[in-house]
């Protein structure tokens, strides 16, 4: 009887005896161990006697997701990431949270942040300075909770868009109202009126909002608030003159 050894498994087979080896190999002369752990920034120095990383482990069977999945559950922590510096070290680089939006707390006095996970975070003022939209109309804000408005839901992911493609109006928004039902008002630095229209369409609208402006140059100070819920149509509220209000 002849027995045909495939090449797949052939392959495999050696796949299988290199990986034996090199384990064996870096078990028994210390290389691939674990000597030295780094973590950046670091002010999560503290962090590293809680995850189960520790010196004397091989680095091919590091406890990485336990050890990421713990490190990720804290308040101000985005993103963790851990990086192979071979034969004997590690690094883990941990980026903070950062607001997206800014908003006031139930108090109208405490300022917050949140993130685009939604996440509500703590936000400290530096000066006057408000580098980020403050959004009102906001209710229950809990610290370190996802805000459950629908509406904001919606309004972040159009942000999120604006913000990836560098729109320049997204940099120049001031305040943005969520206070009404089923439409967000927007105010812009430099435009002497509002904006309003749909939170799921506000991406779109402030990409159709500079031909709006450059067609409308002298008539500008003339509006009161344009509408850009429709799709088809920009609706410009003028002011009233004398004779229209008697």
């Amino acid at each position: 009887m002849t027995f045909r050894v495939r090449r797949p498994f052939f392959i495999l087979l050696l796949l299988t005896i290199l990986m034996v080896g090199t384990a064996a190999y870096a078990y028994y002369t210390g290389y691939f161990v674990l000597k030295t752990i780094t973590i950046e920034p670091p002010e999560y120095l503290a962090s590293l006697e809680k995850i189960p990383l520790r010196p004397g482990q091989s680095l091919l069977s590091l406890p990485v997701d336990e050890s990421l999945t713990f490190l990720c559950d804290g308040r101000k922590v985005s993103r963790v990431a851990l990086k192979y510096q071979f034969p004997d070290a590690v690094k883990i680089e941990i980026t903070d949270a950062v607001p997206t939006v800014l908003a006031f707390g139930d108090d109208k006095k405490t300022l917050l942040g949140i993130d685009r996970r939604g996440q509500v975070i703590s936000y400290v003022r530096e000066a006057n300075l408000m580098p980020y939209p403050l959004v009102t109309g906001l209710k229950n804000l809990r610290l370190y909770e996802t805000v459950s408005d629908s509406n904001f839901t919606i309004l972040l992911e159009q942000l999120i868009q604006l913000q990836a493609r560098g729109n320049e109006l997204y940099e120049n928004i001031s305040t943005i109202n969520l206070s009404p039902a089923d439409s967000v008002v927007v105010y812009i630095d430099g435009l002497p009126f509002p904006v309003i229209a749909y939170p799921g369409r506000f991406s779109r609208a402030l990409e159709r909002l500079p031909h709006f402006l450059s067609l409308a140059e002298k008539e500008l100070k003339e509006i009161v608030y344009i509408d850009m819920r429709s799709q088809e149509q920009i609706i410009a509220k003028r002011k009233e003159c004398p004779k229209q209000k008697s």
